[in-house]
């Protein structure tokens, strides 16, 4: 397996629940995990040797993840613009035990862990799970709040006016 540059880590420290597999040949190869407050987490199964079988785990926006389901950006790209800037690598053994777990920066994973440069999202190679993320998504893009940035010498106008003073009756 290929070395890893990063912190070691003493266990696993996230607790996910698994939602659904994204690609699957012969065992999952990316699975879309949620953390308790609705985070979206992606495993994507980069290596393996006789002992050991290495997932890449990171965070990725809905955002993110909608831009790939789409078609907007590739698998790389999703992993490139992971928002932490970091992953985990975590070997399982085959009694699926976290055995070793490392933080390594985007920067330090190996070349060879990323796919093809042409890697975009394509339905016939997924599971059914990623349309239904997709459309879940969408979804939630579409009654997502809109925040704007607004400047600051057109805010007074947008606030809401003074209220009027009143004298207290006597």
């Amino acid at each position: 397996m290929e070395t890893i540059i990063g912190k070691k880590i003493r266990q696993f420290y996230l607790s996910l629940k698994k939602m659904g597999d994204l690609v699957f040949h012969e065992g999952p190869v990316i699975s879309h995990h949620i953390d308790n407050t609705g985070k979206d987490y992606l495993y994507y199964w980069v290596d393996a040797d006789k002992h050991f079988n290495r997932w890449m785990v990171f965070y990725a926006s809905p955002e993110l993840l909608l831009r790939f389901l789409e078609k907007q950006i590739t698998w790389k790209g999703v992993i490139k613009n992971a928002p932490e800037k970091k992953v985990l690598f975590v070997d399982v053994d085959d009694n699926l035990m976290c055995r070793y777990v490392t933080l390594s920066k985007i920067e330090n994973v190996p070349a060879a862990y990323f796919p093809l440069d042409t890697s975009y999202f394509d339905e016939e190679l997924y599971e059914p799970y990623a349309l239904e993320l997709k459309k879940h998504l969408s979804e939630k893009m579409q009654t997502q709040g809109k925040a704007y940035q607004v400047p600051e010498n057109s805010r007074s106008v947008l606030a809401e006016p003074d209220a009027p003073e009143y004298e207290k009756p006597e």
